[in-house]
């Protein structure tokens, strides 16, 4: 027996493939707003369904961005520690450098003085030696000597002064200093 009833036909597909019936949700519109979509004949469910579309696909990248942050933060935290070690390591291979090859007695015991006090930065005059020979030898872009007159906490200035008191360690048995 043929229906020829369309809604019989939709209840008969409807059997047959899975029907979801969206939920409702109720949505405020101030008064201007609202008359004016009608006045353009907007129809409110497709503009509020692609917004909250976006919204969501916003919220979740976000929310994804924001996973695994513990891993994030030890990645970053290690580059930090590496930079730090790098930093020392060549502040250090300079500061040796200049300890064995420019550096004077009085100059050298100067600073191993300084630093052995527990100086936590350095002032050094611009034309003492180490200045000058960092400004000739580290930067591309030659910078004056007065840019590393003051050694402070960065890993850099660690590592220069720890090579030069290293040299210096290394250096002394062979010296005859005298003190008075």
């Amino acid at each position: 027996m043929a229906h020829g009833n369309p809604l019989y036909r939709l209840w008969q597909y409807n059997l047959h493939e899975e029907v979801r019936a969206m939920p409702k949700a109720t949505v405020y519109f101030p008064d201007e707003l609202f008359e004016a979509a009608r006045n353009f004949d907007i129809s409110f469910s497709p503009v509020c369904q692609k917004a909250m579309e976006e919204e969501v696909r916003r919220r979740r990248a976000a929310s994804e961005a924001r996973e695994d942050l513990v891993v994030v933060a030890t990645r970053l935290m290690r580059t930090r520690v590496e930079d730090q070690e790098r930093d020392f390591a060549t502040g250090f291979n300079l500061g040796a450098r200049w300890a064995r090859d420019h550096a004077s007695l009085a100059e050298l015991q100067n600073l191993v003085e300084m630093v052995r006090a527990g100086a936590t930065s350095v002032e050094l005059d611009q034309d003492h030696s180490l200045p000058v020979f960092l400004a000739g030898h580290y930067w591309d872009d030659d910078p004056a000597p007065q840019a590393f007159t003051r050694l402070g906490e960065r890993a850099f200035d660690r590592g220069i002064l720890s090579g030069a008191v290293e040299v210096f360690d290394a250096v002394q048995p062979y010296l005859e200093i005298t003190s008075g």
